[in-house]
């Protein structure tokens, strides 16, 4: 073999043990997951605790991803109508128009789309409000959609032309 390779060879695997010995010491760091203090558990099996201060500083930051995931895994809540936006507020009763159109399931990459035009809607256009204010009021939109005992909670909606429908 060549000199150089095995050379490289030894420079990769230190490279990639100094890697893997970084990541898992930084995982260690953020986890909320904390070793028994105690010590040595009679059971034999791994336990620790959770030091809540540290889970709401590992989980603060993930929560806007968490409840978007969440919201975008549900079938209905994020969906199409076949009536234009147009028509369904010509309707006196805008909303109930709404629920009672048959909603049409669209694809994840669509579902994502209608996420971000209603965030863009509240963010830009009329409240002008901050991150976590706009995913709070969406995700209690969903919340009221999911509960079966609230009958008139309706769907973030696009219209049969990609328009959102209003949604506020």
């Amino acid at each position: 073999m060549c000199p150089a390779i095995v050379i490289l060879d030894i420079l990769w695997k230190h490279y990639i043990t100094d890697r893997d010995i970084s990541n898992r010491n930084y995982h260690i760091k953020i986890s909320p997951f904390k070793p028994q203090p105690c010590g040595y558990n009679l059971l034999k099996c791994s336990s620790g605790y959770i030091d809540p201060d540290m889970f709401i500083d590992y989980y603060q930051p993930r929560e806007h991803y968490l409840t978007s995931i969440k919201i975008i895994g549900h079938p209905y809540f994020l969906c199409k109508v076949n009536k234009t936006k147009e028509e369904l507020e010509q309707s006196v009763h805008y909303f109930t128009a709404l629920i009672n159109e048959p909603q049409i399931k669209v694809t994840i990459s669509q579902k994502i789309k209608i996420l971000s035009m209603a965030i863009q809607y509240l963010s830009e256009r009329r409240y002008q409000l901050k991150q976590d204010q706009i995913m709070r009021y969406i995700f209690s939109c969903f919340t009221m959609y999911n509960n079966h005992r609230i009958l008139f909670a309706y769907p973030i909606a696009i219209d049969s032309n990609g328009i959102l429908c209003r949604f506020e």
